[in-house]
């Protein structure tokens, strides 16, 4: 079994490990399932678009209301082997000392909430999508600038989104807070906490998201020069502690927690795996190559030898067997095209979506066909992270009042951005194509063509990385190689092959030219407004 809690939504899928395939699937949509936390794609409402945070009080009920539907499908829970669970990289829980106690003492009488969530320290939490922490990252980097940067000590430069930056800003404006504060974990490490009945370690998928890690993926663990130098900028010596271990991405750590096992009739004897980031378990979950259009668009692959980032197109994860990731994670994805969809066709921001919605939506893309003036714009509706910019759409020679122009605009920009900071990644071979925006085929056919490869939909797509998760835990039950698993379970969707349009070579070839001279001038253009209001 395999668990996600993500963004906007909770999913769940179950294998089958006879049949090869799916014998069970669950989805929980958090605006539509829990209206009172008031969230809009699953983010809480901050009149500073630079903060971007969810309430872990919902995220622990979504996981609750898994279960529930799991169990309402009337799938024999009894039978489930193994289960591993992936979550949104980098966001953060927070909880004092009583934690421990309080998972190895789950009473099935009572819902998670009632138990876990007194012992929660921060009622919001930072999301991957915040960018608040400009200043301390910053700060971060010129602590570090003597040993060569966080990029050379933790194989990723200085985020915004990660946990250090976000640490540091939390520890100095809330110290209070802080000290109350024992445990810091991933949510990936505290979900699989509460599976467990114990404290859990985070994975090297989701750990090396941190900025606070170790290269070092034969004994994963934190970096001691990170540490110290984001404990005198938090003001604090004693974050080492309340992080916690870190372990292998799959690393077997128990059995299920008597909780769920009385609850929910699953066998006690249920193995759980050490939880992961989505990006990771996505990437476990497609075999090769994958680009995901979630909420964010990312290109991730598997390394074969691991090297440091030159720049920050990209950013390295651990994975499984002691390998790396590389992954380039694209803030400005598939929220940006509901948002699109709501202003020039709808034109209602609250009106609930329908199929037929979005079927005018990929009408309105217009032909397959590219020529070398299409329009193109940046689109960064929010803060980007690669390249890292502030928000603001910036359109080349149109403006925002064509409908058609601005749709298909969007979706050539978006695959333009993603290609051109993909050149990280050494891909043999075709493409798959996961998420919920591969049911577009103008964007897949974008991608074939911008890529210059055959490209492929999984079965599942939307699903691909609590299936990932799931597949971990075949490996694990059945003793097999990821490359075995891959071949057995991992169902590529034939109706959905796309291949490069011969006609679209040049065009795509000009497009790619312009959008980066139109990026590179306008970045240019910005650092100069900054530089001079400073």
């Amino acid at each position: 079994m395999g668990i996600e809690l993500s963004t906007q939504s909770a999913k769940a899928i179950v294998l089958d490990l006879d049949r090869h395939d799916t014998a069970s699937s669950v989805f929980i949509a958090y605006d539509r399932e829990f209206p009172e936390y008031q969230t809009e794609n699953g983010v809480l409402p901050n009149i500073n678009p630079s903060i971007r945070r969810t309430s872990p009080f919902m995220l622990i009920q979504a996981l609750e209301a898994v279960f529930i539907k799991l169990a309402a499908t009337g799938l024999a829970l009894k039978k489930v082997r193994a289960l591993k669970i992936d979550c949104m990289q980098h966001a953060l829980i927070f909880t004092d000392s009583t934690l421990r106690r309080i998972l190895a003492a789950l009473d099935p009488q009572n819902n998670l909430l009632q138990q876990i969530g007194p012992c929660l320290t921060r009622r919001e939490i930072p999301i991957w999508e915040d960018s608040s922490t400009g200043h301390e990252v910053k700060q971060l980097e010129q602590k570090l600038a003597f040993y060569g940067g966080a990029a050379k000590l933790t194989a990723n430069a200085a985020e915004l989104r990660f946990p250090a930056s976000q640490i540091i800003k939390w520890a100095a404006e809330n110290p209070q807070e802080y000290q109350n504060t024992a445990h810091i974990m991933l949510l990936s490490a505290f979900v699989t906490s509460i599976l467990t009945g114990k404290l859990a370690p985070v994975d090297t998928g989701d750990g090396w998201g941190t900025n606070l890690n170790s290269t070092d993926l034969k004994n994963p663990g934190w970096n001691s020069l990170v540490i110290q130098a984001a404990e005198e900028l938090c003001g604090h010596r004693d974050l080492l502690p309340k992080l916690g271990c870190m372990s292998d991405f799959d690393l077997a750590l128990g059995c299920i927690a008597p909780y769920f096992s009385q609850k929910y009739g699953f066998n006690p004897g249920v193995k759980i795996l050490a939880g992961t980031g989505d990006n990771p378990a996505t990437l476990a979950g497609s075999g090769v190559a994958v680009i995901s259009l979630g909420s964010s668009y990312t290109v991730n692959g598997v390394m074969k030898n691991l090297v440091l980032p030159a720049s920050r197109d990209y950013n390295v994860f651990g994975f499984a067997g002691k390998s790396a990731m590389a992954l380039s994670c694209f803030t400005n994805g598939g929220k940006l095209h509901e948002y699109f969809l709501r202003k020039y066709l709808i034109k209602n921001r609250d009106a609930r979506l329908r199929s037929a919605d979005w079927e005018n939506y990929q009408a309105a893309c217009g032909s397959a066909l590219l020529s070398a003036d299409e329009k193109i714009m940046l689109p960064w509706l929010y803060a980007e992270s690669v390249p890292p910019v502030q928000a603001g759409i910036f359109r080349e020679n149109f403006n925002e009042e064509n409908a058609a122009e601005n749709i298909r605009a969007l979706h050539i920009s978006q695959v333009s951005a993603l290609a051109l900071h993909s050149g990280h990644l050494n891909t043999e071979g075709a493409l798959a194509i996961a998420g919920g925006g591969s049911s577009s085929k103008f964007l897949r056919q974008l991608i074939s063509d911008f890529f210059n490869k055959e490209t492929f939909v999984i079965k599942n797509a939307d699903l691909a990385a609590p299936f990932g998760c799931a597949l971990s835990a075949a490996v694990h039950i059945l003793q097999l190689s990821y490359q075995e698993a891959w071949k057995i379970f991992i169902r590529a969707d034939e109706s959905s092959r796309l291949f490069p349009i011969k006609e679209n070579r040049t065009p795509c070839r000009i497009l790619l030219e312009r959008y980066r001279q139109l990026e590179e001038k306008e970045i240019m253009r910005r650092d100069k407004l900054q530089a001079t209001e400073e």
